[in-house]
C-alpha cells in the first residue's frame, strides 16, 4: 500500500508525484531498480514501497553524491534515516557515486529513475545508452524546461522521445523506446 513519504522533496509541493512513481513501478513490476539522484529519499521510498508490495526478492540501488555534491543540503545519513523510518530499508542499497560513475556501468536492471537536475544532455545520454527499457525521470514538461537554471542547458523537450506521466511541477516522464 502506498503511503506518501514524510520527506521534503520537489516531488511533494502541493501535489504528490510519489504516487505516480509508485504506480509506474507497480505497472512495470521490476526486480532490480536503479535510482541516480536519491537525495533525501522521497522517490526511493515510493519505489521501495512498490517493490515491497510486489513481493519476492526485489532491490533498489540508490546512487547520489549526497554531502559531496556542491549543491548538497543532505547527508547520506539523513537519506538512510528516512528509508528506515518508512520501513523499506531491506529493499534499498545505497552508494556514494555520481551519474557519470554509474550510468555507463549499469546492467541487469529492469527500471531506472533519474533525478539529478536533469537537462536534455543527460536524458539524451540515458536514451542513447538504453540501460533498460523502463526509464523514468524528473522533468519533461515545458514549465520544467523554462525554470531559470535550465536556460544555460539543452532543454529536455525534443532531446529524445518520451511521454509525460504527470505535468505537475517538476513533472515525471518516461523515455519511449521503440
Amino acid at each position: 500500500m502506498y503511503i506518501q513519504p514524510k520527506v521534503k522533496s520537489s516531488y511533494n509541493k502541493g501535489y504528490d508525484l510519489g504516487r505516480v512513481i509508485y504506480d509506474y513501478t507497480m505497472k512495470v513490476k521490476p526486480n532490480i531498480v536503479a535510482e541516480i539522484g536519491t537525495y533525501r529519499g522521497y522517490s526511493a521510498i515510493c519505489i521501495a514501497q512498490a517493490l515491497r508490495d510486489l513481493g519476492g526478492e526485489r532491490k533498489l540501488y540508490c546512487y547520489d553524491l549526497w554531502q559531496k555534491s556542491p549543491h548538497a543540503h543532505c547527508h547520506v545519513n539523513e537519506f538512510k534515516a528516512n528509508i528506515k523510518i518508512h520501513g523499506v530499508e531491506i529493499f534499498v542499497s545505497s552508494s556514494l557515486k555520481s551519474f557519470d560513475e554509474v550510468i555507463e556501468n549499469l546492467s541487469g536492471i529492469d527500471m531506472l529513475h533519474i533525478d539529478i537536475s536533469n537537462n536534455g544532455d543527460i536524458i539524451k545520454k540515458v536514451y542513447d545508452l538504453r540501460v533498460c527499457n523502463n526509464v523514468i525521470f524528473e522533468g519533461g514538461s515545458k514549465e520544467r524546461d523554462n525554470i531559470p537554471w535550465m536556460k544555460k542547458f539543452l532543454p529536455i523537450n525534443g532531446c529524445c522521445p518520451y511521454t509525460i506521466l504527470d505535468e505537475h511541477f517538476p513533472s515525471i516522464s518516461v523515455i519511449d523506446y521503440e
